[in-house]
């Protein structure tokens, strides 16, 4: 384990100087912002980037982790996720429906024909991904405790 890390009940605890914290708190709004981007965006990807938030809160700042894993939309993926469990079937459309609707901005206009298929390849692809990928039969309660070896992203 690294030592600069603290573990409490399976969570990664903010340790180090003030100014590695205050760094990884930058990292963690630059990501999700970059992932916020990513909703409206068809070729910048919204899950990494908030992954990559919580893994940054998690060792900056204790309050700003925790209000990501319990954000009304975006703690369930990530808590998915962090625990290795399938999105519900209701999540899936929900992706699925927003990521066609943005796709379809995108390709209505008017980029030209090239840019139109590769709209569209990485659409289909994203459709094939999200579903063939495990899928959970409930929706994850986002205020139980984590089970997660090693805690935090």
């Amino acid at each position: 384990m690294n030592p600069e890390v603290i573990s409490r009940k399976n969570e990664v605890m903010p340790s180090g100087s003030r100014f590695r914290r205050r760094c990884f708190i930058v990292a963690g709004f630059i990501s999700i912002a970059m992932g916020l981007l990513g909703i409206v965006l068809p070729v910048l990807p919204t899950t990494p980037f908030m992954l990559l938030g919580a893994y940054c809160f998690a060792r900056g700042s204790e309050k700003w982790h925790h209000w990501l894993l319990n954000h009304r939309v975006f703690g369930e993926y990530i808590t998915a996720f962090r625990e290795r469990r399938g999105l519900t079937l209701k999540q899936k459309r929900r992706i699925a429906l927003t990521v066609t609707l943005m796709m379809a901005i995108s390709a209505l206009h008017g980029l030209g024909p090239i840019m139109t298929v590769v709209i569209a390849l990485i659409w289909v692809m994203t459709l094939i991904v999200l579903f063939v990928s495990p899928t959970a039969s409930e929706s994850i309660d986002l205020k139980a405790t984590s089970n997660t070896v090693g805690g935090a992203l």
